[in-house]
């Protein structure tokens, strides 16, 4: 069972989400396999005035979502995109400049034993 401290940090990672949400008008669905948190701490560096990226449980941010589909019921399909690992870029700026500042921060990781490989590999 988690403890106090831990459902606490819990309800205030949801009232967040939920303030995002009205807060911000644009959001991205970005997918965050093989990214590290050094790597995410940079990104949200760079975007930091511009952007906001919110990274959680899979879980939790189905279950805030599905609480604000009750009265915004668009927000159906960014439930449904909550699969693996996913993270939420929110914004009010323009979509194509900050897609462009997420490609920058784009880098290539390393190869890991039993992973699949992203690109094509010719041995």
């Amino acid at each position: 069972m988690a403890s106090k401290k831990t459902r606490d940090r819990k309800y205030q990672l949801a009232d967040e989400l939920k303030e995002h949400f009205d807060t911000y008008q644009k959001l991205f669905v970005v997918e965050v396999d093989n990214v590290g948190s050094n790597q995410l701490h940079e990104i949200r560096k760079a975007m930091r005035g511009t952007a906001v990226v919110y990274c959680g449980k899979n879980t939790q941010m189905r279950r805030v979502i599905r609480e604000l589909e009750e009265t915004r019921p668009e927000l159906e399909k960014v439930r449904l995109a909550c699969k693996l690992n996913v993270a939420f870029v929110f914004t009010n700026g323009s979509l194509p400049q900050v897609r462009d500042m997420i490609l920058e921060n784009k880098k290539a990781s390393p190869a890991k034993a039993g992973a699949m490989a992203q690109v094509g590999v010719t041995v």
